[in-house]
């Protein structure tokens, strides 16, 4: 994890418009390039101090969020959910979701979804 977290706080750095775009990578498959998982796409996201992101609905059916580091809130459908460290929620099917960053440091979620074509399979745990 302190690869990826290197290189998000790299792209931030690297963000000297002040563009405000959101800063998130794909973990992925070191040998084939691909996804790490053939199911399952992993993203981890880097909010700046004080970031709040758009509100909008996931790209994919059911999503699960990991809080690595940091301490905030997100609004998941009409419910505020606090967070910090170590936490993990879903968010159901087309509920809009944002985040925001409360404390001082970056915060790093990392963000599970079903990949695009996998329609057929169990639904997510949750």
């Amino acid at each position: 994890m302190s690869e990826m977290r290197a290189a998000l706080q790299r792209l931030a750095v690297a963000d000297t418009a002040g563009t405000g775009a959101e800063i998130v990578l794909e973990y992925t498959n070191r040998v084939t390039g691909g996804p790490v998982m053939p199911t399952i796409a992993c993203h981890m996201q880097l909010l700046r101090p004080g970031e709040k992101t758009q509100a909008r609905p996931p790209r994919l059916p059911r999503e699960i969020i990991t809080w690595v580091e940091g301490a905030g809130y997100s609004v998941v459908g009409d419910q505020r959910l606090d967070w910090d460290d170590k936490d993990v929620f879903t968010v159901p099917t087309w509920t809009f979701c944002e985040h925001v960053n409360t404390g001082d440091p970056p915060s790093l979620p990392v963000q599970l979804q079903r990949r695009a074509g996998d329609a057929g399979l169990a639904p997510l745990p949750g």
